[in-house]
């Protein structure tokens, strides 16, 4: 066990370890569960998920963590990304996740610590002198998960880019290309 779990929260007959590339239906499943607290506005599908898992490779063993039933299912998930293309910084992206049936007991403040813990790591390995930056992307999450990152020294920032138009003003011509035909939408048409 590493050390970093040494200090890690316990759940009878659960066990953490990293995610797999098979947990991307068990992983969609946790943010189902989780979707009615934290806000459901962003769920990623299961195949999004799964590409996802495939495309981070070998990574998933160094920059993910879950914790995971006998059955595979997760009540915990933690995954730090880094985005390395801006020239200013170094952008690192927490998301982890905690089944509503298993929080308060620690396991929130955990997957948070071990996420900011692995984004330390992976800045140190990058070995350039820009700055790491740690970031929290929600949407829609309840107060108690603000409350959560507040507490480990994170603070709010607002940004949203949105465009707007006047649907007073007339909807300018559309012109589709050739071989392509524009369908209005309808329930039946998903």
């Amino acid at each position: 066990m590493s050390h970093s779990l040494m200090r890690a929260p316990r759940l009878p007959s659960h066990t953490w370890r990293p995610l797999r590339r098979e947990d991307a239906a068990p992983l969609h499943r946790l943010e189902l569960a989780c979707a009615p607290l934290d806000g459901g506005t962003n769920l990623a599908t299961i195949a999004d998920l799964s590409a996802r898992l495939d495309e981070t490779g070998t990574r998933l063993t160094t920059d993910t963590l879950c914790l995971v039933d006998p059955t595979g299912e997760l009540a915990a998930s933690a995954w730090v990304t880094c985005d390395e293309g801006l020239r200013h910084q170094f952008r690192f992206f927490l998301d982890g996740r905690v089944h509503p049936q298993c929080r308060g007991r620690g396991l929130g403040s955990f997957v948070l610590q071990w996420m900011e813990s692995r984004a330390s790591e992976m800045l140190s390995e990058l070995n350039e002198a820009r700055p790491g930056v740690l970031r929290i992307d929600f949407y829609d999450r309840a107060d108690d998960a603000m409350a959560l990152f507040e507490r480990q020294g994170f603070r709010f920032a607002f940004a949203e880019d949105e465009m707007w138009r006047d649907l007073s003003q007339p909807l300018p011509a559309l012109e589709v290309p050739d071989g392509m035909d524009l369908v209005t939408w309808s329930p039946r048409s998903t």
